[in-house]
């Protein structure tokens, strides 16, 4: 059983120093600057639903990029609110008349039908999606779409941040978010595009319009279409990290909310349609799932814990010099080693809770059971 324990240990740690090379190559790879500015259209699709709270923050900060507003439009998509969002947004809209927006109430459920009936509604070929709930910064709009003066491109994956993280478990949330949008950066840049933040996401109208999402999952259509568009033609996308295309958004407010969102995301992982995405994350889950056993062995009266300290160790370093980069160079902030060591215990038993809820328990999305 300990030479079993072994041999897994060396091998998981060579799949992860594997994996965190190729993340760290990407990050550090420098994505190719468009200095020209272009003069065609965009518009701004936004899905929302039970958002009275944040509706007005992300509109506000839409209104105040330094774009041209008569080059662009804000489409949002009402689905099926049952608060004051379609009211807030009515009035805003009215308040700000130099903006052109553009308010439909959805005919389908969920966010992927949202999606589909306000891409309809666009007038542009240029599509910059955000959620309802963020914040953009006032570059924003510029250059998450600037690169489309390379025909090649058809789609723009921008980083997206948990802000503000006031207390610890916000700032563990933050943390737990960024290794997952630093881990998708540097693999799309070594052609593995895999996932990307409908938070912040750009893309040509036609390029979506090829492909058809017959997933089952009612959310997930940035992850699906990433992987579909990386099939076809990994070149044609790019994956900033600068912080003029930094979208920030709220943590959870509960640990329920937050496994939930978490379930939520990891249940569409069997309907992945790249078997890239499949092999990160099963290779994520059975890390983890390792690193559980690499506990309970600590704990016994086994006297193997020589290996098991240097996986640990061995995994902190790993998982902690990716986050070390990222927030250096993309977020502009120092990263506290003592979180990410409390992220690092606390990780493999929250990928089992998250697990355990997929398995025996029904996710949730704003009162509506998925």
């Amino acid at each position: 059983m300990l030479l079993l324990l072994n041999i897994l240990v060396v091998v998981f740690l060579s799949l992860h120093f594997a994996f965190t090379t190729i993340v760290i190559k990407g990050l550090r790879k420098k994505v190719t600057e468009i200095n020209e500015n272009h003069n065609y259209s965009v518009s701004v699709l936004i899905a929302a639903r039970n958002e009275q709270a944040n509706i007005e923050y992300v509109l506000n900060s839409i209104s105040e990029n330094t774009f041209n507003k008569s080059s662009y439009e804000v489409i949002v998509i009402d689905d099926h609110s049952e608060d004051q969002t379609i009211e807030i947004v009515k009035k805003w809209s009215a308040d700000h008349n130099t903006m052109k927006l553009v308010l439909v109430s959805a005919k389908g459920t969920g966010k992927k039908n949202a999606i589909e009936e306000g891409l309809k509604i666009c007038t542009n070929e240029i599509i910059l999606q955000t959620d309802a709930d963020c914040f953009v910064p006032e570059k924003w709009i510029e250059s998450m779409t600037t690169h489309f003066k390379r025909s090649e491109v058809q789609m723009v994956a921008g980083p997206v941040q948990l802000y503000p993280t006031t207390n610890f478990f916000e700032r563990l949330q933050g943390l737990e978010f960024s290794s997952l949008i630093a881990s998708s950066i540097g693999l799309s840049r070594k052609g593995w595009s895999i996932m990307a933040n409908a938070a912040n996401l750009a893309y040509r109208k036609s390029s979506r319009e090829q492909f058809f999402f017959n997933e089952k999952s009612e959310s997930g259509d940035d992850v699906f279409f990433i992987q579909q568009l990386a099939k076809k033609s990994p070149k044609s996308i790019v994956y900033l990290s600068d912080s003029s295309s930094l979208v920030t958004t709220k943590p959870s407010s509960t640990i329920c909310g937050f496994l939930n969102q978490r379930a939520r995301w990891a249940s569409k992982t069997k309907e992945y349609p790249n078997f890239k995405g499949k092999l990160i994350a099963t290779h994520v889950l059975l890390l983890n799932v390792l690193t559980l056993v690499v506990f309970a062995n600590l704990l016994s009266v086994s006297h193997n814990w020589v290996v098991s300290v240097v996986f640990l160790v061995t995994r902190f370093i790993l998982d902690f010099s990716i986050l070390k980069l990222y927030y250096t160079q993309t977020l502009k902030k120092q990263l506290n080693p003592l979180s990410v060591f409390f992220l690092s215990i606390i990780y493999p038993f929250y990928i089992l809770s998250v697990m355990v809820l997929i398995l025996f328990g029904k996710t949730k999305w704003k009162g509506r059971r998925l």
